[in-house]
């Protein structure tokens, strides 16, 4: 699989990167408004595809056990403020407002950087996308949870958790039961996407120690959240 997503993701990229080139010159020519948009869907579809690969190739190293992390030290404030950097247009598409609450002192954390983005921007996407002239809100806290340590000994450790919330369209039942399946997608007219990113998400949580979980009803948005150990190191039993 990794041969075959480095063969698709090479023509990929130079798509996304030539069609990107070419909708810069059109901008700078003064070209037509109709070309210039069908570049831009070139691009996006480009974008879409390649994103769509990577979810394919995550979810067949998880389920070969081949999926590898890499933990390290970094702030959890600057983690926040890069998400938001990056997920602010596509709230903004669906004429949302984006809250975020969280103390600037929220200090360190030991995980995987990169996967724990992937899983907060996978959240903050859906809720945009399936929100509109809405609110989306991402709130981050500290807690203490008791585990229980090789010699039997219960002891408190700290979790951080990542709860984002919409005022959306919600989820029925029905695809709640299903919401963490592979390639599920409820009804395909409000929902779309291949069902991947959460699943993908619960994994890297669950890898990292922690867990996610969801609230939603139907009509009137949904609520997702993210329980991670401060250092990964530490296991729930």
């Amino acid at each position: 699989m990794a041969n075959v997503g480095h063969e698709l993701r090479t023509p990929l990229n130079a798509v996304i990167g030539l069609s990107q080139l070419l909708e810069d010159d059109a901008t700078e020519l003064s070209l037509s408004a109709d070309f210039i948009t069908d570049l831009e869907t070139i691009n996006s579809a480009g974008k879409h595809l390649l994103h769509l690969i990577n979810e394919i190739l995550d979810l067949s190293k998880i389920e070969a056990g081949k999926m590898t992390l890499y933990p390290e030290t970094f702030e959890i404030a600057t983690l926040i403020h890069n998400i938001v950097l990056t997920v602010k247009p596509a709230i903004e598409k669906n004429a949302n407002v984006l809250e975020v609450h969280f103390d600037e002192q929220l200090g360190m954390m030991y995980a995987d950087q990169t996967r724990m983005r992937q899983v907060l921007l996978n959240l903050l996407s859906n809720a945009s996308k399936f929100t509109t002239n809405g609110k989306v809100t991402l709130a981050v806290k500290t807690e203490q949870e008791d585990f229980v340590q090789e010699t039997l000994k219960s002891a408190p450790i700290e979790m951080i958790t990542f709860t984002v919330t919409d005022t959306g369209i919600g989820m029925s039942d029905n695809l709640q039961q299903l919401l963490f399946q592979p390639f599920t997608q409820g009804d395909a007219s409000n929902y779309g996407g291949t069902g991947l990113g959460l699943a993908i998400s619960r994994h890297f949580c669950q890898m990292m120690s922690g867990e996610i979980f969801f609230e939603s009803k139907l009509g009137l948005g949904s609520s997702f959240t993210v329980r991670l150990p401060r250092n990964m190191r530490h296991k729930l039993v």
